[in-house]
């Protein structure tokens, strides 16, 4: 929906604040219903011409399959949270095991050695990289303050091939218990990396992940 308009009415500014009176309607009105209420809001507020405009959005939603994890060492399976794939989901989990998907990553499956890169930092990677080559292989990374993009960036300049995402449970408030918890991660917070910050374009479909099972081999990599 655009909006435009050269004033706003007197008192119009401070009453952009009921907008949030408007968030509950998700749960009870369609978008169409939402999308009349906040024209009449800023209607109402003093904009002059306001306009409903159909935009197509490109989303990246995961396959009919959680992503997983294999050892080529035993053959063994798991998924994201370490539950054995052989068992059905655990009803106490946070988050169904799908949203441990990973939203505009690359897709598919990859073999390779898995290496602990604690953080992830900068200082990390110069350390691993005197030690070994680590061209396409998967990186062990634990979640700490830095930023997750930015640490996913550094690890795709440094060459890895995927990423494998892990609380370190000496991180968390001795209050909080992250046993079999998933969660979601997004690589790109501005929705459809080919309009950023904006929505898609005509003409493009959305890709599920269908991972198999395969060193550690895991579907839904983070990366390049």
């Amino acid at each position: 929906m655009a909006a435009y308009g050269e004033a706003v009415g007197n008192g119009g500014i401070s009453d952009h604040g009921s907008l949030g009176n408007l968030v509950e309607l998700y749960k009870s009105e369609d978008d169409m219903e939402i999308s009349k209420a906040i024209k009449t809001h800023w209607t109402a507020v003093g904009l002059e011409d306001v306009q409903f405009v159909n935009y197509s959005v490109l989303l990246n939603l995961p396959g009919p399959w959680p992503s997983t994890v294999t050892l080529s060492s035993s053959g063994q399976c798991f998924h994201p949270n370490g539950q054995p794939c052989s068992e059905r989901a655990r009803k106490d989990s946070s988050q169904d095991l799908l949203y441990s998907y990973a939203a505009y990553s690359a897709k598919g499956t990859l073999e390779a050695e898995v290496i602990d890169v604690s953080y992830g930092t900068a200082d990390d990677l110069k350390r691993i990289e005197k030690m070994k080559n680590i061209t396409n292989h998967i990186a062990l990374l634990k979640l700490g303050k830095l930023p997750l993009i930015y640490k996913i960036s550094l690890l795709e300049e440094a060459g890895f091939g995927g990423v494998l995402l892990y609380i370190d449970p000496c991180d968390l408030p001795k209050t909080v218990n992250s046993n079999y918890d998933t969660f979601m991660v997004t690589l790109n917070p501005g929705g459809d990396p080919s309009t950023p910050g904006y929505p898609s374009v005509d003409a493009f479909t959305a890709l599920g992940c269908n991972p198999s099972s395969s060193e550690a081999t895991f579907g839904n990599s983070l990366g390049t």
